[in-house]
């Protein structure tokens, strides 16, 4: 019985991933790390590791620009001056977060491109639903944005998860195309990888929930076959 899935190195993604997907989701972050980094940019760095948990504990509208430099220990001037105003800080720290997912993102997609289609699809949902785990901030902060943060979230959506979804969109499609995956809406499985990212974000909060809830590495490969097992079409069929 034929499966429609081809194990030959020849049905290389290379074919689709091309340059123009990799410009999408690549962003250009700013670096404050690395051994060389300046006095400026370690204060940046720390303003923005505390900016970010101010943030998430309450909010855009519950911190001011003082509680964070509180938490930092500079002056509120220095905040600033590096970022003009909380609106420009907070925008700095999506683009701290959502850029460095969309770069790891698509170092994922070149890394994988020349695998067998199957190997290339379970690897890539892999990362996007493992990927919380270490920054499990960046869908926290956003359910913590509510209905009067409206022009910040078209901003986000401009900004980062349009292109971002647009370029998952592309290698999906094509998914569906090859056999690989299910013919399923592509929105509908953008929601569905959301809410298997949300599950590793919020652990500790379903472990509270539910007494249940193990993060371990067999709790993680038992999520991932389930995912991929609903979303891949049957080998046999």
């Amino acid at each position: 019985m034929e499966s429609g899935i081809s194990s030959d190195k020849s049905s290389s993604y290379e074919s689709f991933v091309d340059e123009s997907i990799i410009q999408k989701l690549t962003f250009t972050v700013d670096n404050n790390s690395g051994s060389r980094r300046s006095r400026s940019q370690e204060t940046r760095q720390k303003i923005l590791d505390a900016a970010i948990q101010c943030f998430l504990e309450s909010g855009f509208g519950g911190v001011s620009t003082y509680d964070i430099s509180a938490n930092v220990g500079v002056t509120q001037p220095v905040i600033l001056y590096h970022y003009k105003s909380k609106e420009g800080l907070w925008k700095a720290c999506m683009d701290h977060m959502f850029g460095h997912f969309r770069n790891a993102l698509a170092q994922k997609i070149l890394e994988l491109r020349e695998e067998e289609p199957r190997i290339f699809f379970r690897e890539l949902i892999r990362h996007i639903i493992v990927w919380p785990t270490h920054y499990p901030f960046m869908i926290r902060v956003l359910l913590d944005t509510n209905e009067d943060d409206a022009e910040r979230l078209n901003w986000l959506w401009d900004k980062h998860i349009g292109p971002t979804q647009t370029a998952m969109s592309h290698i999906l499609d094509h998914g569906v195309k090859i056999g690989i995956l299910r013919d399923l809406p592509t929105l509908n499985t953008h929601y569905l990888l959301m809410g298997q990212s949300m599950i590793f974000s919020l652990g500790q909060k379903v472990h509270t929930l539910t007494k249940k809830y193990q993060f371990n590495e067999d709790f993680i490969e038992a999520q991932i076959e389930c995912f991929t097992a609903m979303l891949f079409v049957d080998r046999d069929k």
